[in-house]
């Protein structure tokens, strides 16, 4: 059924790990997860992939995805080179964002027009705001 979909699809993610386990410790990141389901699905494919760590069961839900259009200008941009598993990298990110931060007023609306997605997932965020789009080319 899901080779038969047409166009961009969004996905959500939910893992699964029993009571008592740490869902931030133990090194099982999100992106160890969503990277196969991504590539699975066909990275040409995906508009927008959302996870979570819960105690409880995992599934997977993926449906079409629908870009949004109608919103504000986004209030942050940046270019970036390098790679983003470096850690001056991630700094470099971090202050870039902590100097916007500080000049946005909390009641705007957070949309770029270019970048939303929106998805009609059960479950999952009505939205992906993603003014600049991180990808590694392998």
């Amino acid at each position: 059924m899901l080779a038969t979909a047409i166009g961009q699809v969004a996905a959500e993610l939910i893992v699964g790990v029993s009571d008592g386990v740490c869902l931030t410790d133990g090194g099982h990141d999100l992106d160890n997860y969503l990277f196969p389901v991504a590539q699975r699905l066909g990275p040409e494919r995906v508009a927008a992939i959302f996870g979570r760590k819960i105690h409880g069961p995992s599934s997977l839900a993926v449906g079409p995805a629908q870009l949004d259009t109608a919103g504000a200008t986004p209030q942050f941009s940046t270019r970036m080179a390098g790679s983003y598993e470096r850690k001056e990298w991630k700094q470099e990110l971090h202050d870039r964002l902590a100097v916007q931060a500080a000049t946005i007023d909390p009641g705007q609306d957070r949309q770029s027009p270019d970048q939303v997605c929106r998805s009609d997932l059960p479950g999952a965020p009505t939205s992906l705001y993603a003014p600049g789009i991180l990808a590694a080319r392998r």
